[in-house]
């Protein structure tokens, strides 16, 4: 693992699955987290978790899709610790529907987190990351970025679109020494992919997966440590699927 001591991580969803097993992580490898969460009491376990374990981190209520909060958000990580070095932009939201069955403001909402909440902590916290000299962005797409499954236009909408944000951002932020991301999850063991039912939904889509297994949050949190670190220091525009196998069989 790499030593990430003196470093500092934002992580937007930070107090439930990828997200706070992406804090655990980073602050068992020597950074400082700020785990950025609409739910504060979530986040807040988390925070206490990792300081009883010796490490530094920091709760913030945020809608990351809204500007000011995350404009705030970006200030309190240098407020707190002094500046931003990563930015795993993860916070979404899922909603089933069509086109069709989907109304306008359902359409909105989810693309307001999913998608601008990417954009706007990319901003905020790469304008930090340029007063540091650089830094690494990586940000949760998904294998329904790639390919599909009926029902699901607005998430997979929402996915694709952070797979295009993060390869455009890696251009434009090149020059200020900024790497950019993303990942594609297949199923993971989370309450979003858990949903009212989540052994029966974990067992449904674990036949699916080459591995015949769903995800654990720390394989993904080792992804995003190693994309922050310096042995990936020459991978940037890339998205890394990390889905037991689940987009290489074909269906028959």
């Amino acid at each position: 693992m790499s030593d990430f001591s003196g470093k500092v991580a934002v992580i937007t969803g930070g107090g439930k699955g990828l997200g706070a097993g992406a804090g655990r992580a980073f602050a068992a490898a020597g950074a400082a987290v700020v785990l950025a969460d609409i739910d504060n009491a979530a986040a807040s376990e988390v925070q206490q978790e990792i300081e009883s374990a010796g490490g530094r981190a920091l709760a913030f209520t945020a809608d990351v899709g809204d500007p000011e909060q995350s404009r705030a958000m970006a200030a309190a990580a240098d407020v707190a610790f002094g500046g931003i070095d990563y930015l795993f932009a993860n916070a979404g939201v899922q909603h089933y529907g069509t086109v069709l069955t989907t109304g306008p403001d359902e359409w909105d909402a989810l693309l307001r987190t999913n998608l601008t909440g990417v954009y706007l902590s990319m901003k905020y916290c790469a304008e930090r990351m340029i007063e540091r000299g650089g830094g690494a962005i990586v940000a949760t797409a998904s294998v329904q970025g790639l390919q599909s499954q009926a029902n699901v236009s607005p998430y997979a909408t929402s996915k694709g679109g952070i797979i295009a944000l993060s390869r455009a951002s890696a251009i434009d932020l090149a020059p200020h020494g900024i790497r950019v991301n993303s990942i594609s999850p297949g199923t993971i063991r989370t309450p979003l992919a858990g949903g009212d039912d989540p052994e029966a939904n974990y067992a449904r889509s674990a036949a699916g997966h080459v591995l015949k297994r769903i995800g654990e949050p720390e394989e993904v949190a080792a992804l995003v440590l190693f994309l922050c670190s310096e042995p990936a220091g020459f991978i940037t525009g890339a998205n890394y699927v990390i889905d037991g196998g689940l987009t290489i069989k074909l269906p028959i």
